[in-house]
C-alpha cells in the first residue's frame, strides 16, 4: 500500500501514514487493489493504478460496496487499467454476496465518468456529483 501511496500521492508523510496503511490493510471493512504493469519475463514492473474502498452493511441488512478512489497513472490512461479496478471490485462484491457497488464521481471529472459508464456503472439521476451503481443480484 505504501508503494501505491507513493506513486500517486508525492509529498505523503510515509513515516507518520505507514502504521496507518498496515491498519487499513488489517481492517476486513476496507479492500484495495493495485495494478501493475508485467514485463515480457513475467516480472512485476511500472505502478499502473490501483483502488480502495469499503464494505458497507446497510440498516436493511443489504451489504454493498463503496469504491473510494480509483487512480491510473496518467501516461497509462484509456487501456482498460480503470475497467480492470473496477472489475476486480465488481468480483469482490459478487463473491462476498453484496447487493451493489457504489462511487460518488465529481460532476465535472468527465474521466471517471467516462470509466463508471464503460465499466457497467449506471449513473443516477440528482445534481451535481454522480453516483454510480451496479447492482449485483448474488
Amino acid at each position: 500500500m505504501d508503494q501505491l501511496l507513493d506513486h500517486f500521492t508525492p509529498g505523503w508523510d510515509a513515516a507518520a501514514t505507514s502504521t496507518g496503511s498496515l491498519s487499513f490493510m488489517a481492517d476486513s471493512s476496507t479492500f484495495a487493489f493495485g495494478a501493475f504493469l508485467v514485463d515480457d519475463d513475467g516480472n512485476d514492473g511500472q505502478i499502473a493504478g490501483y483502488t480502495w474502498g469499503f464494505r458497507l452493511r446497510l440498516p436493511t441488512g443489504a451489504r454493498s460496496v463503496l469504491i473510494h478512489d480509483i487512480q491510473v497513472d496518467e501516461q497509462l490512461r484509456g487501456r482498460g487499467i480503470g475497467r480492470h479496478l473496477v472489475q476486480a471490485v465488481l468480483d469482490l462484491a459478487r463473491g462476498e454476496g453484496h447487493h451493489h457497488v457504489w462511487a460518488v464521481v465529481e460532476g465535472t471529472n468527465m474521466a471517471a465518468q467516462a470509466l463508471a459508464g464503460s465499466a457497467g456503472g449506471a449513473a443516477g439521476s440528482e445534481p451535481g456529483d454522480l453516483v454510480y451503481e451496479w447492482r449485483l443480484h448474488p
